[in-house]
């Protein structure tokens, strides 16, 4: 092993991984090749050829604890496996990534590439320039774990587009830097995109290729030293125009403080799972798309607090479930825009602080939320309208509702809303069903509502029943 003792190795090991499977591999230090890790000499040679040896030779680069001074990009070859202890600093002189799985003129990255442990620091706050830890394009079966990211310029903490098979485990990222001109507030720690030239610029051809079956789990998200936090933790920047990814599962990420921005935006993802996430941001979860396609997307047992905008926003998605969310608006805690097959589930607990708590508006149709407790409404607990139709909003526990109306239904083209089974204990709304006369198709039934309320229903809508409810 060189220079690098068995004790060392030993410390650089994750805990979970059996030593077992060493035995039958080399192992190469990057001192062996001549660096330093003093952030003095220069370590980009030592570690491009420990690298190449990784990759031609099937043996893991292992980089002890120390500062590594870089001055280009480490171009990662296929096969290649690093493992860094803790403590590895990796520093940036220069204003490109990190790492990346190819260079300028290939067609297409290198395969099979696995990142495990260590510290990505682009010392952005201090050079002010463009890149990002480490970018993945145009290849399959990719694999960071405990990867931690430090202050970035610009840029993204990782990279991932066009890539089949990514599973990205328990990685930080740590203080994002705007650039001077304060145009590039969306970029996100973790970026999954299609392959093009405008979303992965360092290689490739451009074509289109999605990302797919992307797995982050366990992943946080916070300030450093140097930087704030990120203005988005994860998701992607594309027109909604073009499917990005498929097969994404975002799963137990955190934000160790309140984001800049957004939590996760998903342009055209299909079959996207986020679920145990929990994070506090100005706007939460933003889900945007064109009804193009079913986007089949799920959110399970998150808790999203959002500070200035909507909890969750789903725009032009056909087929979401929401279950057993905690989603607190600082306007809408869910927000349903031209979307179809929204499902919210028993368990969820909504609020929608300055507005209304649930909205379902522009031609969104077959929504459904039951089992619902709305905790608190700064107007509406619902507010459908401008076309909504075919809704049914049944059996939750409605509290703390502090404008005029439980429902509110306006708008023409909005019917087929059936309000039934909810129970309602409030005594400071004037009404529990507000309806104009554009509403059609309103079935207000067996409703359970406090008897002080002054006047419960007040609605004009056309063919609609209203019995069979109950005071208490």
């Amino acid at each position: 092993m060189g220079k690098i003792s068995k004790q060392e190795f030993s410390s650089v090991l994750l805990t979970e991984w059996n030593n077992e499977q060493f035995k039958t591999k080399g192992l190469l230090s990057v001192l062996e090749k001549g660096a330093k890790g003093n952030e003095s000499n220069d370590d980009t040679s030592p570690f491009q050829n420990s690298i190449n040896q990784s990759s031609t030779d099937d043996i893991w680069v292992v980089v002890p604890k120390g500062d590594y001074k870089l001055t280009a990009p480490l171009i990662l070859k296929k096969g290649a496996r690093i493992i860094m202890h803790k403590e590895a600093r990796l520093v940036r002189y220069h204003n490109d990534n990190i790492f990346q799985n190819g260079q300028s003129g290939d067609t297409k990255g290198q395969d099979d590439i696995t990142i495990l442990g260590g510290k990505l620091d682009l010392r952005g706050h201090l050079n002010k320039q463009d890149g990002t830890g480490v970018a993945m394009g145009y290849s399959k079966n990719v694999w960071l774990r405990d990867v931690n990211v430090y202050n970035v310029y610009y840029s993204h903490g990782f990279e991932i587009c066009a890539i089949d098979t990514a599973f990205i485990e328990r990685c930080g990222f740590y203080g994002y830097i705007i650039d001077d001109a304060g145009v590039r507030d969306y970029a996100e720690a973790i970026q999954i995109e299609r392959g093009d030239s405008n979303s992965f610029p360092y290689f490739g051809p451009g074509d289109n290729t999605i990302s797919k079956n992307i797995f982050v789990h366990h992943c946080k998200f916070g300030a450093s030293a140097n930087a704030p936090a990120w203005y988005v933790a994860i998701g992607s920047h594309q027109s909604v125009t073009v499917t990005s990814a498929d097969n994404v599962e975002i799963v137990g990420c955190f934000g160790e403080v309140p984001l800049q921005k957004t939590a996760i935006t998903s342009k055209s993802f299909k079959n996207l799972l986020i679920e145990r996430c929990t994070f506090t941001a100005p706007n939460g979860i933003q889900l945007l798309d064109t009804l193009t396609s079913r986007g089949n997307i799920t959110l399970r047992k998150n808790r999203i607090t959002a500070t200035a905008g909507q909890a969750v926003r789903i725009e032009g998605i056909d087929k979401t479930t929401l279950d057993d969310n905690v989603l607190i608006g600082q306007t809408n805690g869910v927000m349903i825009t031209g979307s179809n097959d929204v499902k919210i589930t028993e368990s969820n607990e909504i609020s929608g602080i300055t507005s209304d708590a649930v909205v379902m508006i522009a031609n969104s149709t077959r929504m459904k939320c039951d089992g619902a407790t709305i905790k608190e409404a700064g107007r509406y607990a619902f507010n459908v309208y401008d076309g909504a139709k075919h809704v049914k909003i049944l059996n939750n526990f409605i509290i703390k509702v502090n404008g005029t109306a439980v429902i509110s239904l306006a708008g023409s083209g909005t019917k087929n809303i059936g309000f039934k089974g909810n129970v309602i204990e409030e005594t400071r709304v004037t009404n529990v069903l507000l309806s104009t006369s554009g509403a059609d198709r309103v079935y207000f039934n067996d409703n359970y509502y406090a008897a002080s309320i002054a006047a419960p229903i007040n609605s004009a809508a056309t063919n609609s029943d209203t019995t069979g409810n109950k005071t208490f």
